[in-house]
């Protein structure tokens, strides 16, 4: 038993076109997918992504970076809050 695959040149005239056109994430899914500093966010975004698939398992990981970077600023602040109280010698006058 033998398969046959027969492949026009027509097929395949466009296909890195094609290619393209489908990885580009604003082509597929539009420019409202990103937020205002070109993130992939899901906040203006009006339709479902189906889950396990590529672009929501990015937009998930988007968000937990953006989720950490909000806990290191927390961090940050809280670190400087206690090095100033930490400076403050108990006195009143100085």
């Amino acid at each position: 038993m033998s398969i046959d695959i027969t492949v026009y040149a027509s097929d395949i005239r466009n296909l890195g076109e094609e290619i393209e056109n489908h990885l580009n994430i604003e082509n597929e899914y539009g420019h409202s997918i990103f937020d205002e500093d070109d993130r992939l966010s899901l906040i203006d975004y009006d339709y479902s992504l189906e889950p396990h698939t590529y672009i929501s398992i990015m937009v998930d990981m988007q968000e937990q970076i953006h989720d950490l970077r909000n806990q290191i600023e927390l961090q940050k602040k809280w670190i400087k809050n206690r090095e100033e109280v930490e400076k403050w010698d108990g006195s009143m006058l100085k």
